[in-house]
C-alpha cells in the first residue's frame, strides 16, 4: 500500500543510538534540527510483516494486525540542502570546498517532522528513525518548459531500536506520530523544534523499599529485610529475613515466612487511584493504597518468581508498573529443634 503527501516544514534531526553495555538497552538522541525547504512530495510504501491466519470453526477466524516494519519511498525535493548531504549522506567537503561523494559509506539515521500542506490545520508528522538512499539527480537544459528539476532521495523509515513505556506496562517500539485536534498545544507549536518523545498517560512514580527504621506492623522494617535491598532497574535485590511468627497474628500476613515493605512515592498528580499487590498474590490481591500517608505496602513473599504490580489510574487513563522479585535472597528458615 502507498502513503503519499503533499508536504511542507521538513526538518531532519541527526540521530546517533547508544547501546548499554550492562542492560543492553539502545537509547537514541537527536542533534538540532536541519530544514530542508522547497519539499514537492514524500511517497512511502508500507512494509508489514504478514501474519499468520487463525483458523476456527473450519475456515479463517480472523487475520491479526500485521507488525509494521516501517516505510520504505522517495522524498523530492527542489534542492537537497549541502547540510543535509553532509550530515546524513554519503558526501564530504574537501579542502577546496567541493562536495565529494564517497563510494563506500554508510548514510546516516535521523528523525524526520513535517505538515501535510493540505489539511485545513496543518496535522503534522513524525518518523523516528530514517535513512537516506543516495540521491537520485534531475537535471536538463533550457527549454521553453518551465518545469523545474528536482531531487530525489530515496527514503527508509524504520522501526526503533530504542523501546518507550506508555504506561501500560510493556516497552515498545514505535516507527511515527502524528498530532490531533486535541495534542497539546505546547507540543503542537514546538513540533519542529525537536523529535517528539512518546509519553506515558501517567508519569511513573517511584517504588522503593521502606526505610529501616520504618515501622510496620508492629515491627522495624530492619527486623524483615536487610539495608541491601534495593531495586535496581525493574528488579528487587537483597535479602529478605525470615520470621517464624509472621506479622499480625491473622490474615495474609500471619505465618512464618519472608515480608517485604516498599514505599511509594512520586505520584502523578492526576492519579485517583493506586493499587499494588502480587502477581501471583498470596491471599491480598491488589490494596489500594492511594489516600494513605505512609503509602507503604507490605507483602508476604512466597518466592521468588514473585511480581510486584503497581497500577495507577487517573484522567481515565491507566499506567501498570511490574517489577522482579528474582534478585531476592529468602533466608532459610531455622532447622526444626528436635
Amino acid at each position: 500500500m502507498k502513503v503519499k503527501f503533499g508536504l511542507k516544514n521538513v526538518h531532519v534531526f541527526p540521530m546517533t543510538e547508544q547501546t548499554d553495555s550492562e542492560t543492553g538497552a539502545i537509547t537514541m538522541s537527536y542533534s538540532s534540527a536541519i530544514a530542508i525547504p522547497g519539499a514537492v512530495n514524500l511517497s512511502l510504501d508500507v512494509s508489514e510483516d504478514t501474519p499468520e491466519p487463525f483458523y476456527a470453526d473450519d475456515g479463517v477466524y480472523y487475520v491479526p494486525a500485521g507488525a509494521s516494519s516501517g516505510y520504505t519511498g522517495n522524498l523530492e525535493v527542489a534542492l537537497m540542502p549541502d547540510e543535509v548531504k553532509l550530515a546524513l549522506m554519503t558526501f564530504i567537503k574537501d579542502a577546496a570546498e567541493v562536495m565529494i561523494e564517497l563510494k563506500e559509506a554508510t548514510a546516516k539515521l535521523f528523525g524526520m517532522t513535517f505538515e501535510i500542506a493540505s489539511d485545513a490545520k496543518a496535522r503534522k508528522l513524525v518518523y523516528y528513525k530514517c535513512q537516506f538512499g543516495r540521491i537520485n539527480l534531475a537535471a536538463s537544459t533550457n527549454t521553453s518548459s518551465k518545469t523545474p528539476a528536482t531531487d530525489t532521495a530515496p527514503l527508509t523509515v524504520l522501526p526503533t531500536s530504542q523501546l518507550f513505556d506508555l504506561g501500560d506496562g510493556n516497552a515498545i517500539s514505535v516507527v511515527s506520530g502524528y498530532s490531533t485536534p486535541d495534542t497539546d498545544s505546547t507540543v503542537y507549536n514546538n513540533w519542529h523544534s525537536a523529535i517528539h518523545t512518546p509519553t506515558a498517560f501517567l508519569d511513573s512514580l517511584t517504588v522503593a523499599p521502606d526505610s529501616q527504621s520504618d515501622e510496620v506492623y508492629e515491627h522495624l522494617v530492619s527486623e524483615i529485610q536487610s539495608a541491601d535491598v534495593a531495586l535496581s532497574g525493574n528488579t528487587f535485590t537483597g535479602t529478605l529475613y525470615y520470621l517464624p511468627n509472621g506479622m499480625a497474628a491473622s490474615g495474609p500476613l500471619s505465618g512464618a515466612g519472608h515480608f517485604m515493605a516498599v514505599k511509594l512515592s512520586n505520584l502523578d498528580q492526576r492519579t485517583t487511584s493506586c493499587l499494588i499487590g502480587l502477581d501471583p498474590s498470596q491471599g491480598t490481591g491488589l490494596v489500594e493504597i492511594f489516600g494513605d500517608p505512609d503509602m507503604v505496602g507490605v507483602f508476604k513473599i512466597a518466592n521468588t518468581s514473585q511480581r510486584l504490580k503497581v497500577i495507577q489510574t487517573g484522567a481515565g487513563k491507566e499506567r501498570i508498573q511490574i517489577f522482579s522479585l528474582s534478585g531476592l535472597t529468602l533466608e532459610p528458615a531455622p532447622p526444626a529443634e528436635g
